[in-house]
């Protein structure tokens, strides 16, 4: 689909989609937490909105997430309307379009929105031009350096990709390439994960029959990637399954996967997937705190893996809104519940074993800090491999975090 500026501002009916897009963003902006749920949920549920025009929106809700601080800088303003007039000359919206609605700086914007925070502090330009909290901005350039930050970034800003994993347990990467070929829908492989494919254009693909007969799920290519730092043997346990991603991805190679998680709706949608895919994962739902469940803590097997809950920095492509909810209080929970997590998950680790830490984030607080926290309270485990970090900058995928810790034998 072609994107049309000029659509979400011509639209048949006075402002109707105009005004279903501000009144979602004035919603979201009053409830960061439910932002996410807001930007996505209030579009899909608008039904005065036909599809078409219900995906425009959507794209410049995004659009403004990206842009709003820096367009608020240039047009002296935190108004909901001239910040999405802003957004749509930046998308290509003719200036004298812009100014028949709202008179404004429209004709130098472009060029002002590009040279926004020139001579300033890297963090500070980076905040002013991707619409990021300046401390998040700080700890961008702390973890990446000012280039790859900005790389990062601007990376961020682009549409993610669509990847599909083929599920083992029903086919090969080849045979799932054609018969998505036949339901229309082509792609080509990815040249990260072996059993990834990447998705060309736009389509609804749980409608199609090979995702309703088991044949793949929607996995992106980094999150395959840290699921196969687990070797694909023996018993696994995954120590916050989630709904199941990467534990439908071992199940898929073999592996006899035990998934735990504190989320009773997230496991319930992990059974409803593994049986889907045909795999046999065992689930247990463990409490947020206190002692594990018998059946649980006796276990020691040699693969823990643990895909820690977190801020999720590395997926700002596909959850713009996470900007909203990053600081130094929320890294603070994080960072404390990360430790918390391997704590609880290491015991569950054989002699010799591994534990593997994994996180959606670029934030070393999350990551390498967490790590050395970990090495330092515990004498004689190692970190076996250098640690997997992928970023849409770097391999175009979400960012991804993945360190392999081997318990000392005895």
């Amino acid at each position: 689909m072609r994107f049309d500026p000029g659509l979400l501002v011509k639209a048949a009916g006075p402002g109707r989609i105009r005004d279903a897009a501000l009144k979602t963003w004035r919603r979201a902006r009053q409830q960061p937490k439910r932002s996410g749920s807001v930007l996505r949920g209030s579009v899909r549920r608008n039904r005065s909105l036909h599809s078409r025009e219900r995906r425009l929106v959507q794209e410049a809700l995004f659009g403004l997430v990206r842009t709003e601080r820096g367009l608020s800088e240039i047009l002296g303003t935190e108004a909901a309307f001239a910040l999405w007039l802003g957004w749509l000359v930046l998308a290509g919206l003719e200036p004298d379009a812009a100014a028949a609605e709202l008179p404004g700086p429209w004709s130098d914007l472009s060029q002002e929105f590009e040279a926004l925070g020139q001579g300033c502090a890297p963090a500070r330009r980076l905040a002013l031009r991707h619409s990021l909290p300046d401390d998040l901005a700080r700890r961008l350039v702390r973890s990446l350096g000012p280039g790859p930050a900005e790389a990062f970034l601007k990376a961020s800003d682009a549409r993610a990709p669509v990847t599909v994993r083929a599920n083992r347990l029903r086919c090969d990467r080849e045979a799932l390439a054609a018969r998505l070929a036949e339901e229309g829908i082509d792609t080509v492989p990815s040249k990260i994960a072996p059993d990834g494919l990447q998705i060309c254009g736009r389509h609804n693909l749980e409608a199609a029959q090979s995702f309703k007969d088991g044949w793949f799920e929607i996995q992106d290519e980094g999150s395959q990637a840290l699921a196969a730092l687990v070797e694909p043997e023996g018993a696994v346990i995954d120590f916050c399954a989630g709904a199941g991603g990467k534990s439908l991805a071992l199940a898929a190679t073999g592996a006899s996967v035990l998934a735990l998680d504190v989320r009773a709706g997230a496991l319930d949608e992990l059974d409803r997937r593994a049986t889907r895919a045909g795999a046999n994962i065992d689930v247990q739902r463990i409490s947020a705190e206190g002692p594990l469940p018998d059946r649980v803590a006796c276990r020691r097997v040699d693969q823990v893996l643990v895909d820690a809950p977190c801020s999720g920095s590395g997926v700002l492509r596909r959850h713009p809104e996470h900007r909203y909810l990053i600081n130094r209080r929320s890294l603070s929970r994080q960072t404390s519940l990360q430790r918390s997590i391997l704590e609880r998950a290491c015991p569950l680790v054989a002699d010799g074993g591994r534990l593997i830490y994994g996180t959606c984030s670029v934030l070393r607080e999350e990551n390498d800090r967490v790590i050395e926290s970990f090495l330092d309270a515990h004498p004689g485990w190692d970190l076996v491999v250098e640690p997997l970090r992928m970023a849409p900058h770097t391999h175009g995928t979400d960012g991804f975090f993945g360190a392999v810790l081997q318990r000392p034998s005895c």
